[in-house]
């Protein structure tokens, strides 16, 4: 997924355009919980996804930055939890050109929203193999997430 990842969302258009190159990126936490055991088939139609994300930027040097971005998924029927799923996933990336007033945003929603496809693969493959009801995740909402965090400060 790495070598994908970083041909499809790291290079600018052209050399004069705005955008980041993903010098590295990978899971750095993944759990996977299951409190009550395997769900009864019968309960799969009553089963309701809770999703929350978050990114969290932090300065490395220059024009480089560490992107981290935080999945959570709880998944219940009626008010039992049936299993948890988090993800810490880490990307270090260059900017290149990004106005200094658009740099927050930048990096807290497009770079998080160029890595959803990587993001969707691993919580969706991780879920399948540990015998859990298909994960299928319609949106993760970054631009979202991060005018709630804009607001709330």
């Amino acid at each position: 997924m790495t070598d994908t990842a970083q041909q499809t969302v790291t290079t600018p258009e052209a050399p004069d355009a705005p955008g980041f190159f993903i010098l590295d990126h990978f899971v750095a936490d993944f759990s996977m919980e299951n409190p009550f055991g395997r769900l009864p088939a019968e309960l799969l139609p009553d089963l309701h996804h809770g999703l929350s994300v978050f990114a969290k930027v932090t300065p490395l040097e220059k024009d480089d930055h560490r992107v981290e971005i935080f999945v959570q998924i709880e998944a219940a029927v009626v008010k039992r939890v049936f299993f948890v799923m988090e993800m810490a996933y880490r990307a270090d990336v260059r900017l290149h050109l990004i106005p200094e007033d658009e740099v927050d945003e930048f990096l807290h929603v497009k770079v998080p929203e160029a890595l959803t496809a990587t993001l969707r693969a691993v919580i969706e493959q991780n879920g399948r193999f540990a015998g859990y009801p298909a994960i299928n995740i319609a949106e993760l909402d970054f631009a979202g997430a991060y005018a709630q965090r804009k607001f709330a400060h």
